[in-house]
């Protein structure tokens, strides 16, 4: 990712976490980082793969910050923040999915540290 913020343009390495994720409660899907770093997200994909309704809930840490219901087979958000725009977490913070039921989501964010 390459982006200019007041002066030369700088690069910032972006990471991934795609997975299926179909277990009820919280998961991590980036873990916390151990230094004062924060977890910068650039993009979210999440959508269900099943028939049955389900929500679920994105956290930094054990706070809420975005809730849907999937009531339908490929229900679910395509999200592209745009540079200067991206969701940033608290420092040190874990990136976390809670869904209501036991029910697949395919999920994909892409973020980078800083």
């Amino acid at each position: 990712m390459t982006g200019v913020v007041g002066g030369p343009p700088v690069t910032k390495e972006l990471l991934e976490v795609s997975n299926t994720f179909s277990t009820s409660g919280d998961q991590t899907l980036i873990a916390a980082p151990t230094t004062q770093s924060r977890i910068v997200i650039t993009h979210i994909v999440i959508q269900n793969t099943t028939t049955t309704s389900a929500t679920f809930l994105l956290k930094r840490g054990s706070t809420q910050f975005f809730a849907m219901l999937c009531e339908v087979q490929g229900k679910g958000i395509a999200w592209r923040l745009d540079a200067g725009r991206e969701y940033r977490l608290p420092p040190k913070t874990a990136l976390v999915l809670n869904l209501s039921a036991a029910v697949a989501f395919n999920v994909t964010i892409w973020y980078f540290l800083e």
